[in-house]
């Protein structure tokens, strides 16, 4: 990844996906202002440590929250480490 550069942060999605992504760009850029990546950091933080306490468990099952936790987790890392 190639973390904070500016006012953006930029992910190679393969990173956490894997080779299984098979996009032909994987990077993604967030451009946000200091405050709002402390915002999303902070979001993300609380949707990993309790995913299941989101509305979304009515659209889908317990086992794919958890999964999309865990690439949230891993996504937050690379962004914030």
């Amino acid at each position: 990844m190639d973390k904070l550069k500016g006012d953006f942060l930029c992910v190679d999605l393969r990173e956490l996906a894997g080779d299984d992504l098979e996009e032909e760009v994987s990077h993604i850029c967030i451009t946000a202002t200091p405050e709002e990546h402390s915002l999303i950091n902070k979001v993300l933080g609380d949707f990993v440590s309790d995913p299941l306490s989101y509305d979304l468990i009515d659209m889908c099952p317990e086992e794919d929250m958890m999964e999309t936790a865990e690439v949230c987790g891993r996504l937050r890392e690379e962004l914030y480490g």
